[in-house]
């Protein structure tokens, strides 16, 4: 929503006492602040503007962001590069892959996150998203990928494609940077692999 005083365009200092957004007092706040010679039918118009668009703004709101490997791997560490436990989450996606829900799923140990395909493929089913990026910390710091991050990874792709659900990416974050397996082909790669079996 716009400051009152960018859409009112004045710089009074009524503006630094909240007002309420409808109501007798809200439109007493607005003519007051406006500049002198503005009368009450004039300052009730901009106010009735100002509400109106507050009002769809409300009716409709931003639609969520897309998801972008840069910006959402950035944030995680920036959140998760201190922990020293491995934590694991996921962002759950629309058909359009924008991130309706972000979410921590697991707490494990110093070195591990053990959670199970199943508990994920659910959590997925339950918020009705069409593909998912996960995300761990290694409280280690390095983000390289273990043989265990690349092996659980492939399982969980598989069991997802069960389901018509779509694994996009898998985020490993450090304490200066992070690691996706998309940019770094290794989720094209289990495609493949998975190609070949059949």
């Amino acid at each position: 929503r716009l400051a009152w005083s960018h859409a009112c365009g004045t710089t009074s200092s009524a503006f630094q006492t909240p007002c309420k957004p409808a109501g007798i007092l809200f439109w007493k706040c607005v003519a007051k602040s406006l500049s002198p010679g503005v009368g009450p039918a004039k300052a009730a118009r901009v106010a009735a503007a100002i509400e109106l668009s507050r009002r769809l703004a409300a009716d409709h709101p931003e639609p969520p962001p897309d998801y972008d490997a840069t910006i959402l791997g950035r944030a995680l560490v920036t959140r998760c590069a201190r922990y020293r436990q491995e934590r694991l989450g996921a962002a759950f996606l629309d058909g359009k892959h924008r991130i309706m829900k972000e979410r921590e799923i697991f707490v494990g140990t110093v070195n591990n996150a053990l959670v199970s395909t199943r508990d994920i493929l659910r959590m997925t089913l339950m918020e009705d998203a069409v593909a998912l990026v996960i995300y761990h910390n290694h409280p280690s710091g390095d983000p390289t990928p273990s043989k265990e991050d690349e092996s659980f990874t492939a399982q969980l792709h598989h069991s997802l494609k069960l389901a018509d659900i779509e694994l996009l990416d898998h985020l490993i974050i450090g304490a200066h940077g992070y690691f996706s397996m998309k940019e770094k082909g290794l989720i094209e790669q289990t495609k493949k692999r998975e190609l070949s079996c059949n």
